[in-house]
């Protein structure tokens, strides 16, 4: 049991955090990436998430809405950029722990329940929305974790491919909003669900050109059938089921908005980590 665990679960864990490619433990190897056995936990483990914080939202009669998710973008860029500065090393040690998977998914989900909290509270005495004070406490986290990404990048980055990828997620989120602008599937939150699934797809298909590996489990199925741009087909197929869901099926305001910032952080921290290691070349 212990060995199964290592292999599939705790394993995989490790050698991410060792920027390897495998780990060993008692003879037994564990290959860094997703498998059938972690992607069915770490599912489950979101999954159980989103209806805990549900619960206990409903319990506190706390609203959640669509720009909430939207004021969470700040939080999500700083987890992609908290996983790339732990990949090229330039972290202070006292951090690093916290910014490997799925450990930096628990601090930056409990950072953002913190200051939504505290953002409720400062909105009763100012003039200010509560989502505008989120987003705000959210760029004050992001700016210093910024700043040292853009002096890591400073002299040392490859800018065609830290430009490409960006690029070409604007191309298709244009094609988007040209094919739905006549209808609700335009609105501002469906657009940045289109961004943030393409940029991760963009950014996937460009470092496979570059002889990376994928390390999640469907686009290496979708990868296996299609090539590389299989990656862009995947998160294509992910936008038309997200959006038609959110709008034909979810009516629960504050499930929309949980919604929401799942898919923003399944596209947007995935591929901005992706995207920065790429012009890294690690």
């Amino acid at each position: 049991m212990l060995e199964f665990i290592w292999k599939y679960l705790a394993g995989p864990v490790i050698a991410d955090a060792r920027n390897a490619e495998t780990a060993v433990w008692n003879g037994v190897t564990a290959h860094t990436g997703y498998n059938l056995f972690n992607t069915v936990a770490w599912a489950l483990i979101a999954v159980t998430a989103i209806l805990l914080i549900r619960k206990e939202f409903n319990k506190r009669e706390i609203q959640l809405k669509t720009q909430t998710a939207i004021s969470a973008i700040p939080f999500i860029l700083l987890g992609g950029i908290l996983r790339f500065l732990e990949d090229a090393a330039v972290l202070p040690f006292i951090i690093r722990p916290l910014a490997i998977t799925p450990i930096i998914y628990i601090v930056i989900a409990g950072l953002f329940l913190a200051s939504l909290l505290l953002s409720s509270r400062m909105a009763s005495e100012s003039d200010c929305t509560r989502e505008e004070l989120l987003k705000n406490l959210g760029y004050i986290y992001l700016a210093p974790f910024l700043a040292l990404t853009v002096y890591t990048l400073l002299g040392a980055a490859n800018l065609l491919l830290l430009l490409l990828p960006i690029g070409l997620a604007s191309v298709l989120t244009g094609i988007y909003y040209l094919v739905t602008r006549r209808n609700s599937y335009s609105r501002k939150e469906y657009v940045l669900i289109a961004f943030s699934q393409f940029f991760g797809g963009a950014a996937s298909m460009v470092s496979l050109s570059q002889g990376y590996r994928q390390k999640q489990l469907l686009t290496q199925v979708f990868t296996s059938v299609f090539g590389e741009i299989g990656v862009v087909i995947l998160k294509a197929g992910i936008i038309g089921l997200a959006v038609y869901m959110l709008e034909k099926d979810i009516e629960e305001e504050r499930m929309k908005a949980l919604a929401l910032i799942v898919l923003y952080s399944i596209g947007l921290a995935t591929g901005l980590r992706v995207l920065l290691r790429l012009s890294m070349g690690i």
